[in-house]
């Protein structure tokens, strides 16, 4: 019945996982104290589960895929409020606007096992085929670092990679902050995200 699969489903996402070594298919990061994540919808693709793994705290536990947007490439994942308790609040907070023509970004994901640091500038206002939602930085960008966050050198949170160009080196998308913004707005009254709280 509907009683019992919610608790299947409550100790699946309370359940702590062995961390593995090992090449990750992507890249997440915390929005929010409650356990909310940002990563590339490409990378959940239909699971309504998905395992992440958190270095600091040398563990592995599930997330639920609560929010996928194919059109921005965009995924929000919740981990169970347990798993939230030992998690640091994020240190950063999102940027009203995108980063200008020039400007230096970095970004911090998983193309390896281990995290990597790259840095870039931005490139063009407008991501591939002029896309207004995205925008594109010079910066390679491998497998790994799809949904990686990406930051400005003030260390505010202007977007996430979601691609790279298969034909040119060292171009790589990057979702608006605005829109990320837009869509946690958006999600307001049923996940009740608030990325205030975490400073």
């Amino acid at each position: 019945n509907d009683t019992d699969s919610a608790q299947v489903i409550t100790s699946m996402l309370d359940e702590k996982l062995s961390y593995k070594k090992g090449n990750p298919k992507g890249t997440c990061f915390l929005i929010s104290k409650q356990g909310y994540f940002i990563t590339a919808k490409h990378l959940v693709y239909k699971k309504k589960y998905v395992k992440i793994q958190q270095n600091e705290l040398d563990q592995a536990f599930y997330t639920e895929v609560v929010y996928r947007d194919s059109l921005l490439d965009f995924a929000i994942l919740k981990c169970s409020d347990g798993n939230a308790e030992q998690l640091k609040a994020p240190p950063y907070k999102l940027s009203n606007a995108a980063p200008g023509l020039g400007d230096d970004i970095f970004t911090l994901g998983y193309p390896k096992g281990d995290i990597v640091f790259t840095k870039g500038s931005v490139s063009s206002a407008n991501g591939f085929k002029s896309d207004s939602m995205t925008y594109e930085v010079s910066m390679p960008a491998n497998k790994g670092n799809s949904g990686a966050p990406l930051f400005s050198t003030n260390g505010k949170l202007v977007g996430f990679v979601i691609a790279n160009h298969s034909k040119k080196q060292s171009v790589t998308y990057v979702v608006k902050p605005n829109y990320i913004q837009e869509r946690i707005d958006n999600l307001q009254d049923s996940l009740a995200i608030d990325m205030r709280k975490n400073y």
